[in-house]
């Protein structure tokens, strides 16, 4: 049911499984699962804290302890979680892009530059790595090298926009900006706007992500709405 995104009646037959054995681990790591979707966080913990007791190193059960804890504010435990659930090649690259994204956050960008290269030293090709790499070199001032990575990123994925309105961040010239605006072809300029800028916003780069939504097409409500948070 999970699969088939028939979310409720997944969470039915987890729960089921657990009538049965109330310490499977599978079926609490699914639960947790279901639960975060839900944004029943709290209770996401708690499935996740049950399937912990019985297997300490279960990867996805230490995943959804991090996820869930994150949103909870509770990094400590966000960072114990991700950094248990590298070990499992499963999710060792969400992992590791989730512990360069908190590091990030937190200002210390050279410790999420470390994370960000471990998880691109096991996949390569990671857009979101990738991203995160380029954003930690620029925040260090070493621009050569970002550039580097953009360029890398432009031969492995042509069309993300990443590249452009990082560009634009990095030089803010009107070349730059019209270059941006330029690649976006979709009927719904501005999703593609919010979406990027809410990626600068969930990394802790409030005036990256105010950049970005200038290039979204004016006047939109949902794009005035999150400016206006923005800049709360």
């Amino acid at each position: 049911f999970e699969k088939q995104r028939l979310y409720k009646q997944a969470q039915a037959e987890y729960r089921k499984s657990l009538d049965i054995d109330k310490w499977f681990v599978p079926a609490l790591t699914g639960l947790a699962r279901m639960e975060y979707r839900e944004t029943e966080y709290a209770a996401s913990m708690e499935s996740s804290l049950k399937a912990l007791s019985v297997d300490t190193y279960d990867g996805g059960a230490n995943m959804m302890y991090g996820l869930a804890g994150l949103v909870m504010g509770d990094t400590l435990s966000a960072i114990d979680g991700f950094s248990i659930a590298t070990q499992d090649v499963a999710f060792r690259n969400a992992a590791y892009n989730e512990l360069a994204a908190i590091y990030i956050r937190k200002g210390d960008y050279r410790k999420a530059l470390s994370y960000a290269d471990q998880s691109i030293s096991f996949n390569s090709q990671g857009s979101e790595g990738i991203q995160l790499r380029t954003l930690c070199l620029r925040k260090l001032g070493n621009r050569k090298a970002a550039d580097i990575e953009l360029n890398k990123l432009e031969r492995s994925d042509p069309l993300n926009h990443f590249i452009r309105f990082e560009r634009y961040i990095i030089t803010p010239s009107e070349e730059n900006r019209d270059l941006a605006k330029s690649h976006i072809f979709n009927e719904l300029p501005q999703e593609t706007c919010l979406e990027y800028a809410l990626w600068y916003f969930r990394n802790g780069q409030i005036k990256d992500a105010l950049q970005i939504l200038e290039l979204s097409p004016e006047n939109h409500p949902i794009v005035v709405l999150w400016k206006g948070y923005l800049h709360h």
